[in-house]
């Protein structure tokens, strides 16, 4: 929790100084409040569906067009990523059947982006398919409905369902068919997906470093920021920095004007 929170205060002080930006001390405390007051079910939905509490929606001042770092720069609301860690530009989300390239680009009302329009997420009980996704914390049944995840030795199908398996906390589905906790090994360990279909991944936003055609691999640590990086191969950046132009770079706000 302690390295959570250090890493956490090299990008969220900047976002205030950022131009245009509403993010102050005071509408920050308002967002950590509601927050605070939602259900882990409410949470985690809006976490994965790329959604926050109203308190968190902050405008700026910043017109569409103009670049920028953070949303609360944005009259608009969204500062639309053109990519990683570099200077957006501020712009819309769009509607139902509107375009997109991914899911924040998509206004925050339940929507994601499939093969480049935004479509409802699908609500439990409701149909589904590879192009009406459900909800986050649920999954697809073969019988085409949303349910809940399976828990720990629930009967899934890997070649099937690689989803169905409840991965919030950590389960996967092994080739015996059931879901099993993923065990999470140190830096310079194995890990990778064993014979039996259980799955090892690596702490700390380390990488799994397989040689080709392999399953199994070794813990990579994740590199510091102006380190180089691979996003394909390893190294991954230690967040929030992210690579560009295989370094490991973390955004400053206020260069976004």
């Amino acid at each position: 929790m302690g390295t959570c929170a250090t890493r956490f205060a090299l990008k969220c002080p900047p976002g205030a100084t950022a131009i245009g930006s509403t993010w102050t001390p005071g509408a920050l405390e308002g967002c950590a409040r509601a927050f605070e007051a939602q259900t882990c079910e409410e949470y985690l939905n809006g976490y994965l569906s790329g959604e926050a509490p109203p308190a968190c929606a902050l405008t700026g001042s910043t017109p569409i067009g103009s670049p920028c770092a953070v949303d609360a720069q944005c009259a608009s609301g969204f500062c639309e990523d053109v990519a990683a860690n570099a200077c957006g530009v501020c712009a819309t989300r769009s509607p139902v059947a509107g375009a997109c390239a991914s899911p924040a680009d998509c206004e925050q009302k339940g929507l994601t982006c499939v093969g480049g329009s935004c479509v409802p997420l699908a609500v439990f009980g409701a149909e589904c398919d590879e192009s009406h996704p459900c909800q986050p914390l649920l999954y697809c049944s073969p019988s085409g409905m949303c349910v809940a995840r399976l828990g720990v030795g629930g009967t899934c199908n890997p070649n099937v369902n690689e989803d169905a398996c409840d991965l919030i906390v950590s389960l996967t589905c092994n080739l015996d068919s059931a879901c099993v906790e993923a065990t999470i090994a140190p830096i310079g360990a194995a890990c990778g997906r064993s014979a039996t279909g259980s799955v090892t991944v690596c702490e700390a936003s380390g990488t799994c470093l397989t040689p080709g055609g392999s399953t199994q691999g070794t813990c990579q640590a994740a590199a510091a920021e102006g380190a180089a990086c691979n996003p394909t191969t390893g190294p991954n950046c230690m967040p929030p920095a992210a690579c560009l132009s295989q370094v490991c770079t973390i955004l400053d706000p206020t260069t976004c004007h």
